[in-house]
């Protein structure tokens, strides 16, 4: 690494990848605070993210534009300027920020969003739930119900109900918790992980049945719940092949659901 820091850092690390985030001391305890479950603080890393801050004015818009060009990518708002290098393994942001902390977790979310997609895998737009030793996948966009279901599921763990960390191994996919949440969201407990038994698209509906879907469109629906690397047309390809790699190694269906916990009659 050759971008040397001598602001307060900490590591964490999500499905095996370490990140050192670098930051002001106020800032970093906000974080450290946030993604506490997650630390590694022993974990060696070689992946550097510094973020300063210009200001604590609030954003002139909520937009963070992101730019993928051949040396990485690139936010290019005035108040919300970064680069992320994977190839240095290291990125770095400016932001003017009444919210820094939430600002921060989009910086970071992006980071991983990308390295896992380097390694293999996917940040993936879905609850993650563990029920009775075998692990499912929930997705859909906000509303579709990623929240209501993991709350339906009591004897679930819930390893994060909006965005979990998939990565193949030996012809199957593992899903591992993240810390990202808000504070409407479920909490993530920690680090966790389990192997992939079923994906289910959520559709809330009036009665209780599952849904077996075509192979384009099981695909598509993969590819739309990928954040970030969906929206760069030089990972399309890529993108397309990994969806079809999940989709070989676990069925993806839709799951029309009450709100009730009777769809596990359905699911399991």
């Amino acid at each position: 690494m050759d971008t040397p820091t001598t602001s307060p850092t900490f590591t964490l690390a999500i499905a095996d990848l370490p990140l050192t985030i670098s930051a002001d001391a106020a800032l970093i305890a906000a974080l450290v605070k946030r993604y506490a479950a997650f630390l590694q603080p022993d974990r060696p890393s070689t992946f550097l993210a510094q973020i300063e801050r210009a200001g604590h004015t609030p954003r002139a818009t909520e937009d963070r534009p992101l730019v993928f060009r051949l040396d990485g990518a690139h936010f290019t708002a005035p108040d919300y300027s970064g680069h992320i290098d994977l190839a240095q393994q290291q990125a770095t942001l400016t932001l003017n920020s009444a919210t820094p902390v939430e600002d921060a977790d989009y910086f970071i979310r992006t980071i991983y969003a990308l390295r896992l997609f380097e390694a293999g895998g996917l940040l993936f737009h879905a609850a993650g739930l563990v029920h009775h030793a075998r692990g499912y996948l929930f997705f859909g966009h906000s509303g579709s119900g990623k929240t209501t279901v993991s709350r339906l599921s009591p004897e679930a763990l819930v390893l994060n109900d909006d965005l979990v960390a998939l990565m193949p191994r030996d012809g199957q996919w593992h899903m591992h918790a993240t810390p990202f949440s808000n504070p409407t969201q479920h909490t993530p407990a920690g680090p966790g992980s389990a192997i992939v038994s079923g994906a289910y698209r959520l559709i809330q509906d009036r009665r209780v049945y599952v849904e077996d879907l075509p192979f384009a469109i099981a695909v598509a629906e993969i590819v739309a719940s990928s954040p970030v690397v969906c929206a760069d047309p030089a990972r399309t390809l890529d993108l397309l092949t990994r969806a079809r790699q999940l989709h070989t190694a676990v069925p993806v269906r839709h799951l029309h659901f009450l709100p009730d916990d009777s769809f596990w009659n359905v699911v399991e």
